[in-house]
């Protein structure tokens, strides 16, 4: 991997913004971006990561960010099993112990990582009945933690249903590919803007 300057995703935040969060324009680019290279990482290398976070994604002095530690990564055609990854970022089922898709887990992982972009804090510190909120937020879903936080204002509609869609308890019911992930309203129109400003450059 070439050097990247600025460090990982997570000190980059903490160093540029005051309250460790993004405004959602720049947030879905990033996520965008994510999704493309999970989606190669998935369909072309046949690679899950299983430790998508804010922590494992990389900044360039460019502002270019690099997927990188595959320490915990797995082949995307099989199911997995065994809890592995960050606490804040595992899916539920991945917590639970039982065999997963871990490319879906993939998704509710950087549905996380997108969450914490645009609130500066996780939804959860455990998806595990452990965690004390884990009832309340698999009851209200991540909108409701948004509306009891006042910020569900401050979201489009398409990234509110981006966020509800990959941060499903269900994992039956979740996006289940990085491409439906990339076909998603919200980040299609992302992909949009990052176009056009191509063009006008």
């Amino acid at each position: 991997m070439e050097h990247c300057a600025r460090g990982d995703l997570l000190a980059d935040l903490v160093s540029t913004q005051p309250e460790s969060r993004l405004g959602e324009p720049h947030a879905l680019r990033i996520v965008l971006h994510l999704a493309g290279g999970l989606h190669f990482l998935h369909e072309t290398c046949n690679i899950a990561h299983r430790d998508v976070s804010l922590e494992n994604v990389f900044v360039t002095r460019d502002g270019v960010y690099k997927i990188g530690d595959f320490g915990l990564s797995t082949r995307a055609d099989r199911r997995a099993s065994g809890c592995v990854g960050k606490t804040q970022y595992v899916a539920p089922e991945v917590v639970s112990e039982v065999s997963y898709d871990p490319v879906t887990a993939d998704v509710w992982s950087l549905g996380i990582l997108l969450f914490m972009l645009l609130t500066g804090a996780p939804l959860l510190e455990f998806a595990s009945p452990t965690d004390p909120e884990f009832n309340t937020v698999k009851t209200v879903g991540c909108l409701g933690v948004l509306r009891s936080w006042k910020m569900d204002t401050q979201l489009s509609a398409a990234t509110l249903d981006l966020l509800s869609k990959m941060l499903e308890f269900d994992p039956v019911k979740r996006l289940q590919t990085m491409r439906e992930v990339l076909n998603h309203p919200a980040l299609f129109a992302a992909s949009r803007q990052a176009n056009d400003a191509e063009v006008e450059r």
